[in-house]
């Protein structure tokens, strides 16, 4: 008997399309190690031994389940880039295999070697397909599968048991693993009811500093139908900088993230001479992610809507902008019960994904212009048999009509921005990454001004 997959995964496979692929990925770099690097061969000989890589999709009725696969040989792939193995290779070879579809046969997932960067480093890409797991869980398990010590022998993240935690209590002392019941599912119907007529109320505000509402997004050159080839690219952004930046101006890190992203994507669009006279509206995924047995499957997610402050052209003013406009989301989402958080997304996008499982994407209204993901990654050196992580490059998805999506690791000391876009819709996707150093430079000169000392520049890899 298989496992059912949850509403969400199930979307996640429903959307995909020839131009959509519905996969998320990631990019880890590594400097010289101290043993052997990581053979292909050799990773291919180490059993699947732990979900949700030992997983193989299966039709069920109108759905689809999980059956558990034994013997699984891991799908394991190998780059060689030719000298000088910088970072712009990197991305060219990433690009291409990040716009490959996963085989629904097979196992819906992949490894990649890369080999030939400059310094005797290399890189390992991983892709996999969002029904299965989300990004929180992803970094988690990422995580799992490298080691503090560099002595540590450390196997391939399939082979990895996730950590093992207790089940977490809900509000009322029961056990979260409880199934929910009638009238609970009425209680939470009713309240998604009122949440979201009390968002249809607001529609018509066009303060950039109010709660942005589905649907009202600007129409934009990055929200045309997209084509099947990806961009990928990346930049690095100093954590305590931004830190800095978010406590001097008394925000939130993911304040200061969103607002970068607002002022690249506002740069980007007054070059093209394309920029709509209301801020871009960004959706920002939120993890429901708990900590008890079943916290590692699936996708356990939520999301809000912030405006971008696209529209302004001082930086302290934008980000204040957005830091009002991610407040009043966030709000609205902690004073939810976790079943309606849990279901909020869901319903709000419905028209939206009705639209594209339809063929009618093209002439809905847009329920948001552009994807901002942060994720917390790792905060100490971690290792793969005695090879330093220097970074982790997120690479995320895009849905239709959705040309650019910016994804945030923090790594350490640094943050670690991911951009992939539809190559068609933003053929200069190495000059947005770039221009995140400007607009970091940008608001720390305006944050300056005010009087708080200079944080620091932006170091490491530039595009």
């Amino acid at each position: 008997m298989g496992t059912r997959l949850g509403a969400l995964d199930q979307l996640f496979l429903r959307l995909e399309t020839p131009t959509t692929p519905m996969h998320v990925g990631g990019v880890l770099v590594f400097g010289p190690p101290v043993r052997a690097r990581p053979h292909p061969d050799a990773l291919r000989a180490r059993p699947v031994q732990t979900s949700p890589f030992d997983l193989l999709l299966r039709r069920r009725g109108r759905g689809h389940e999980w059956e558990r696969a034994r013997d699984l040989t891991p799908p394991v792939g190998h780059v060689e880039l030719p000298p000088p193995g910088d970072d712009r290779q990197l991305m060219a070879a990433v690009s291409r295999l990040h716009g490959r579809h996963l085989d629904r046969a097979g196992p819906l997932w992949e490894c990649h070697v890369i080999d030939g960067l400059a310094g005797g480093r290399f890189a390992l890409y991983y892709k996999i397909h969002h029904a299965c797991i989300d990004g929180v869980s992803a970094i988690r398990r990422l995580e799992a599968a490298l080691s503090a010590d560099p002595d540590h022998p450390t196997p391939p993240v399939w082979a990895v048991e996730p950590e093992r935690r207790p089940p977490r209590p809900t509000t009322d002392g029961g056990d979260a693993r409880a199934r929910p019941g009638v009238t609970t599912h009425l209680r939470t119907a009713a309240e998604l009811t009122r949440r979201l007529g009390a968002l249809a109320a607001t529609a018509r505000d066009r303060d950039p500093g109010r709660t942005a509402t589905p649907y009202t997004a600007p129409d934009s050159v990055l929200n045309a139908c997209l084509g099947a080839e990806r961009s990928v690219a990346w930049q690095r952004l100093p954590l305590d900088g931004v830190r800095a930046l978010a406590a001097a101006t008394g925000t939130t890190i993911n304040d200061v993230a969103l607002a970068l992203c607002g002022a690249v994507l506002r740069e980007h669009l007054l070059g093209r001479d394309a920029m709509p006279g209301r801020p871009l509206v960004a959706m920002v995924p939120v993890s429901l992610r708990g900590t008890g047995p079943g916290a590692e499957a699936g996708n356990q997610v939520s999301s809000i809507l912030c405006k971008l402050g696209t529209d302004l052209a001082d930086p302290r003013a934008r980000l204040t902008a957005v830091a009002r406009s991610a407040s009043d989301g966030k709000q609205m989402l902690r004073a939810m019960s976790p079943a309606a958080a849990a279901a909020f997304s869901l319903v709000y996008t419905l028209p939206a994904v009705a639209a594209q499982l339809a063929g009618l994407a093209r002439y809905a209204p847009l329920p948001w212009n552009v994807v901002v993901s942060n994720v917390a990654g790792p905060r100490q050196q971690l290792y793969l048999d005695g090879a330093p992580l220097e970074a982790v490059y997120p690479v995320s998805l895009l849905f239709e009509r959705q040309a650019l999506n910016f994804t945030l690791v923090s790594c350490r000391d640094h943050l670690d921005v991911g951009l992939l876009a539809c190559a068609r819709s933003v053929p200069d996707l190495g000059a947005v990454a770039t221009g995140l150093v400007r607009a970091y430079d940008e608001l720390r000169t305006a944050v300056d001004r005010a009087g708080p000392a200079s944080p620091p520049r932006p170091t490491g890899p530039a595009t």
